[in-house]
């Protein structure tokens, strides 16, 4: 376990190295993050002041919506951003670096590349939280335990589309183009949604699980929705390492 640490503590460190080496550029695209984000939410803002509430959801619900999402989503950009290369990685062959490393092939594919904008996101998520979400300070540990369980089931759903390139050969372009549609689905408010919509975004993409049931447990707590909010983190993590290893396995044998 020590040495599992110690090498996930090594790839953090070297993922980082570009950030400390260049500190002006992670604050200037995190900057601009940030002005991107307030220009997407004024849009929502205005939305709102029209339509009053949708479906009994208002304007703080939505931002509690948006505020864990932009965390969990930078989160994952800013320290996983290697995952939205693992499609193109295993189309040109360029994965075989991975695999003749002594240790586990994800984590170093995970932690090989970061987004230094996502900064913007993981820090505008607890603004928006405590500011147009209307939620108070003491609720912020809370907030950071629902993010982090986001960001988990968000890195398990990427790292389950972009594996799929093992079995897509030719088509990496495919994972992100669902990695687009997730983006849409999570973003949305899905209480009032046609059933048929519903059922996309619990089973094939997951988005309910990442955003809307973290909110619901905001507006009311209740122990049988939090429980099926962790078993989703286990099961789509579990997942996950599934389906890449199944993958990896397949690649190695030159069926890729």
């Amino acid at each position: 376990m020590i040495k599992t640490l110690s090498y996930l503590w090594s790839l953090m460190l070297a993922n980082m190295s570009d950030h400390t080496n260049n500190p002006k550029r992670l604050f200037v695209m995190s900057f601009f993050m940030m002005i991107q984000n307030t220009m997407f939410f004024i849009i929502w803002i205005l939305f709102f002041q029209s339509v009053g509430d949708l479906k009994g959801w208002q304007l703080p619900d939505y931002m509690r919506i948006i505020s864990i999402f932009s965390s969990s989503f930078g989160f994952c950009m800013f320290f996983f951003y290697g995952v939205r290369n693992i499609a193109y990685w295993i189309q040109d062959g360029s994965l075989d670096a991975f695999i003749t490393r002594p240790r586990a092939v994800l984590p170093a594919l995970l932690m090989s590349a970061s987004s230094p904008a996502s900064l913007g996101d993981i820090l505008y998520g607890p603004v928006i939280w405590l500011t147009l979400g209307g939620m108070p300070v003491s609720s912020l540990p809370w907030f950071l335990f629902l993010a982090m369980l986001s960001s988990v089931l968000l890195l398990s759903v990427l790292v389950i589309m972009y594996a799929l390139a093992f079995w897509l050969k030719g088509s990496p372009r495919f994972p992100d183009q669902l990695f687009e549609m997730l983006l849409i689905f999570t973003g949305n408010i899905l209480h009032g949604q046609p059933f048929a919509l519903k059922a996309v975004a619990f089973t094939i993409i997951p988005a309910g699980f990442i955003t809307y049931i973290p909110v619901q447990l905001t507006r009311a707590f209740d122990a049988a929705l939090f429980a099926l909010l962790i078993g989703a983190v286990v099961f789509y993590g579990a997942l996950a390492l599934f389906v890449f290893n199944a993958g990896l396995r397949r690649y190695v044998r030159g069926s890729v």
